[in-house]
C-alpha cells in the first residue's frame, strides 16, 4: 500500500493554531487591564474572533492528527486485506484501542483512554456544529457592565490545550507499548523541498 502521512502536517497546524490562540488570549487580557482600552471594540472583537478561530482549528486538527496517525500505524502493521477486513470501519476510539492492542498485546491506561474520548468529543462537537454560546459582540457587551477586568479564560482554548496534551500523552504511552514509535513521528521539516517524501511511504 502507499499512503500519505498527513498526520505530520495536521499536528503542525494544531500546534501553530494553539499557539496563536494563546497569543490572542494574551492580547485580549492586555487590553482588559485598562478599562479605557475597552472602548476599542474593533480591536477586542478582532482578537476575540481570532481566539475562537484558532482554538477551533487546533481542536479540529488535533482530531485529524490522531485519526490520520492511527490509520497510518494500522496500515503499516497489517496487510491491506486484513486492514480493510478488521479495522477500516472501526470508530476512531476503537481503532486506537484495538489496533495497538492487536499489534503489541498491550493497550493504553484508563486515564489515557479517557483523555482520548474527550479529544474525540471536543472534535465531534465542532464537526457537528451547534451555535456558540457567545461571540465577540457578546463578549464586548459583557465587558461594558464590569468595573474591573475579569479573570479571563475561554473554554474553547482550554479544550484546545487539553487536546494537545492528549496527543502528547497518547504518544508517550504508545512509545512504551511500542518503542519503535515516538512523538517525534509527528515532526516534519516545513522547509524541505522533499515535501512529498515527508508524507508518502510505501507500506
Amino acid at each position: 500500500m502507499n499512503t500519505l502521512i498527513f498526520h505530520k502536517q495536521y499536528y503542525s497546524i494544531a500546534i501553530k493554531s494553539h499557539n496563536k490562540a494563546i497569543s490572542c488570549q494574551r492580547s485580549v487580557m492586555e487590553l482588559m487591564k485598562n478599562r479605557n482600552e475597552w472602548l476599542k471594540q474593533d480591536i477586542i472583537d478582532e482578537s476575540f474572533s481570532k481566539l475562537i478561530s484558532n482554538s477551533t482549528l487546533s481542536i479540529v486538527y488535533s482530531g485529524l492528527t490522531i485519526e490520520s496517525f492511527i490509520n497510518f500505524y494500522g496500515m503499516k502493521n497489517n496487510t491491506e486485506a486484513n486492514w480493510k477486513k478488521k479495522y477500516e470501519k472501526l470508530s476512531l476510539f476503537q481503532k486506537w484501542n484495538t489496533i495497538v492492542k492487536d499489534i503489541n498485546g498491550k493497550t493504553f491506561s484508563v486515564p489515557c483512554l479517557n483523555a482520548l474520548r474527550e479529544l474525540i468529543k471536543a472534535r465531534n462537537e465542532l464537526v457537528h456544529y451547534k451555535a456558540l454560546g457567545s461571540d465577540a459582540k457578546d463578549f464586548y457587551n459583557h465587558l461594558l457592565g464590569l468595573e474591573s477586568a475579569p479573570n479571563f479564560s475561554y473554554e474553547l482554548l482550554e479544550k484546545a490545550s487539553q487536546c494537545i496534551q492528549t496527543i502528547t500523552l497518547l504518544f508517550k504511552e504508545l512509545e512504551i507499548i511500542d518503542p519503535k514509535t515516538s512523538i517525534a513521528d509527528l515532526s516534519w521539516d516545513e522547509d524541505s523541498e522533499l515535501w512529498y517524501h515527508l508524507y508518502s511511504v510505501d507500506l
